[in-house]
C-alpha cells in the first residue's frame, strides 16, 4: 500500500510540474503576443473596447482550460484559435 501512495504522490507532483510549465508558457506567450492577439480580435469585432473584452475573455478561458492544451501546437496558435473563436 505504501508503494501505491508514493506512486500517486509522484504522479501528482508530475501533474503539478506540467501545469507549472504550461502556466509559464502561457505567461510568456501573452507577454510576447498580446498586441497580436488584440489586433486579431479587433479585425473581427471592429471596436477597440470589444476587442479588449474578447482578448480578456479568451485569456481567462485559456487559463481555466490550460489542462486541455496538448502541446501539439504552439501556445500562441492555441491562444489565437481561442481569440478567433
Amino acid at each position: 500500500m505504501q508503494a501505491l501512495h508514493s506512486h500517486t504522490g509522484g504522479e501528482q507532483n508530475s501533474v503539478a510540474q506540467i501545469r507549472e510549465l504550461a502556466t509559464a508558457e502561457l505567461h510568456d506567450a501573452v507577454s510576447r503576443y498580446l498586441p497580436s492577439l488584440y489586433r486579431r480580435a479587433f479585425r473581427y469585432v471592429g471596436d477597440p473596447h470589444d476587442a479588449e473584452d474578447v482578448v480578456q475573455d479568451a485569456l481567462l478561458s485559456a487559463y481555466k482550460h490550460l489542462s486541455q492544451f496538448k502541446g501539439t501546437a504552439k501556445m500562441t496558435t492555441w491562444l489565437t484559435a481561442i481569440v478567433t473563436n
